[in-house]
């Protein structure tokens, strides 16, 4: 999955903002939304992306201030 338009438009304000550079993909909601499995996540434009999550991929644990922001307790 690349996003084909700009994820942020114009300078954004909190609350509507990327706040600290914090943001989340739920993949299980955009499988639902698109009706296939995701396997990988680009950040970027079609030619300029970077891998940003693959399937299978060990991820980090979030930190107890992240998952509180996003209401992951």
């Amino acid at each position: 999955m690349t996003p084909l338009r700009p994820l942020i438009k114009k300078e954004a304000k909190p609350p509507y903002g990327l706040e600290k550079g914090y943001d989340f993909i739920d993949i299980k909601v955009q499988e639902e939304f698109r009706g296939k499995e995701i396997k990988r996540v680009y950040y970027g434009t079609p030619k300029d992306k970077i891998l940003i999550w693959e399937k299978g991929m060990e991820l980090p644990k979030a930190s107890e201030e992240v998952e509180k922001y996003f209401g992951f307790e």
